[in-house]
């Protein structure tokens, strides 16, 4: 590999919890040690969204809180699907069942955060 082949850390700065890259990182995939991958594809997006959907479906929340849940999520595909997505609509709706399935003890551990990777994901998507 010649020098000017080889990725360049330059501009990389690594603190206690984060990372810093001073130049463009568009269409790259970023892993933190919390295991929050940003960088996903639509695709990836969609089907993470599904398995929610699903598990909300299928949970042990009270039927008005997993109505609510379920209508947030239907928003959610419903706007991705959209020739063009609101990143406020998409991010406030995710988040909003991140928050709820986080209340919801022994549920939320393990649905909060596939919520809150979708939340990221969104945020970079759209």
């Amino acid at each position: 590999m010649s020098d000017s082949s080889k990725p360049s850390i330059q501009n990389v700065h690594v603190g206690s919890r984060g990372v810093f890259v001073g130049g463009d990182v568009r269409k790259s995939t970023i892993t933190t040690g919390d295991a929050v991958r940003q960088g996903a594809s639509i695709e990836e997006f969609r089907s993470l969204l599904a398995e929610l959907r699903e598990a909300i479906r299928t949970s042990g929340l009270d039927a008005d809180t997993k109505r609510r849940l379920e209508k947030r999520a239907e928003n959610v595909e419903d706007e991705v699907q959209s020739a063009a997505p609101s990143k406020p609509d998409v991010v406030g709706d995710l988040t909003t069942i991140a928050d709820v399935l986080e209340k919801a003890a022994t549920l939320g551990e393990k649905l909060a955060p596939m919520a809150a990777r979708l939340v990221v994901w969104a945020s970079a998507l759209f």
